[in-house]
């Protein structure tokens, strides 16, 4: 295989394993797989895929058979995952087709397109957070803005801890100095930028660091499916192995969740600490340090990293914070503040019924507490 075979191939492993991740999420992680909505748009996916490829790589006399799309999640799944391989055997076996870059941009940015519109849905419906794809030879399409900002960095120190700060201005600042919109960004594949690296004599090289992302890649699935089954010590092998490859804030980050889980929390908190100096945008650490410090009852240092947390760019699961916070505010008896946070976590994730209920509880117990403490009061001093 030359350069160029082995980079479109690399890029369709790594589109392949974006979609991977947001099935998982729906079908193994959620009920998300119920929702009609998700059906059609992986439905959908795999139509225009297999439209793609038959035109592209199938002969005219095989063209009249077609896969049935329309029947289960699961199908679907497995179709994407047929329809990528038949594509990954076809480039490994294929001469130099003159038009193998444009033909294999075609399809991988189809499968961004309607991954983009799974995340969607993925976020709406399953409340997950789905790593995104890693930008080397794709680029972002802005269909919309996403954010607009100042950028901050500076030493800030925190009992026995410093960070380098970055993302939005303090929050008296925030309305004035950004809008969000937490749509997941369109990923299209950077042809000129392929042309490029291919005409680069260096382009072994990235072939070795496509390879390395390969394995970065893998090894965070496996982390990921061994932590869902709860071996965590398998899941800690996999992940440190991801970081071998790539030292990211991302893998930092989840090897210190489960040095956590395994109460191993100086590591855990090291690691943040890294995870942060690696990426101060990326909003995970600071929320899980800001974790470890609540439950060892350094309430009032907890709150401000789940503070730094909120400004964080990088974070799709915003409400983690704001429920962590009110977390904080409750075991301080500052029940006002703890319900306000708790309201503006169901705010970014309103369909998470469960997150909905435990507020109304705490509600309903709240409510039940302000009674009782009036009823106490003029009972003790009846002359009032």
């Amino acid at each position: 295989m030359n350069s160029a075979h082995e980079i479109l191939l690399s890029e369709l492993i790594q589109a392949k394993s974006y979609i991977d991740r947001l099935f998982h999420a729906i079908t193994d992680l959620s009920s998300a797989f119920h929702r009609a909505e998700i059906r059609t748009s992986a439905s959908n996916m795999t139509e225009e895929l297999e439209q793609i490829i038959k035109s592209k790589f199938v002969a005219t006399n095989y063209k009249e058979s077609t896969l049935i799309h329309r029947e289960h999640i699961k199908t679907a799944k497995a179709n994407f995952k047929n329809l990528c391989l038949f594509v990954e055997v076809f480039l490994k076996m294929s001469p130099n087709k003159a038009n193998i870059l444009n033909d294999m941009a075609e399809i991988i940015n189809c499968i961004y397109k309607h991954g983009k519109e799974l995340h969607e849905l993925t976020a709406k419906f399953a409340n997950i957070d789905v790593q995104l794809p890693r930008t080397s030879l794709i680029r972002e399409v802005k269909t919309e803005t996403s954010f607009i900002q100042k950028q901050v960095t500076e030493v800030k120190n925190f009992g026995r801890f410093s960070l380098l700060e970055g993302g939005r201005q303090d929050i008296e600042e925030e309305e004035e100095e950004f809008e969000e919109d937490p749509t997941p960004v369109l990923f299209q594949l950077d042809v000129e930028k392929v042309k490029a690296v291919i005409n680069d004599s260096k382009s072994s090289l990235l072939g070795l660091e496509n390879k390395r992302e390969e394995k970065y890649e893998e090894s965070l699935s496996l982390g990921h499916k061994a932590a869902y089954q709860k071996d965590h010590e398998l899941a800690l092998e996999h992940f440190i192995k991801a970081k071998s490859f790539k030292d990211t804030a991302e893998v930092n980050t989840l090897v210190a969740w489960i040095y956590t889980i395994l109460e191993e929390t100086e590591k855990a908190k090291s690691l943040c600490l890294k995870a942060i100096s690696l990426d101060p945008d990326f909003g995970p650490p600071y929320n899980d340090l800001g974790s470890i410090l609540l439950n060892e009852g350094s309430i009032e240092e907890a709150l401000k990293w789940f503070e730094l947390a909120k400004k964080a760019i990088k974070y799709q699961n915003k409400e983690f914070p704001y429920i962590n916070s009110g977390r904080a505010y409750m075991m301080i008896h500052n029940y006002e503040k703890a319900m306000n946070e708790f309201e503006q976590a169901i705010e970014y994730s309103p369909d998470n019924e469960e997150l909905i209920e435990t507020v109304e509880k705490i509600k309903l117990s709240f409510e039940k507490d302000k009674s009782t403490t009036r009823s106490q009061f003029f009972t003790d001093h009846p002359e009032n």
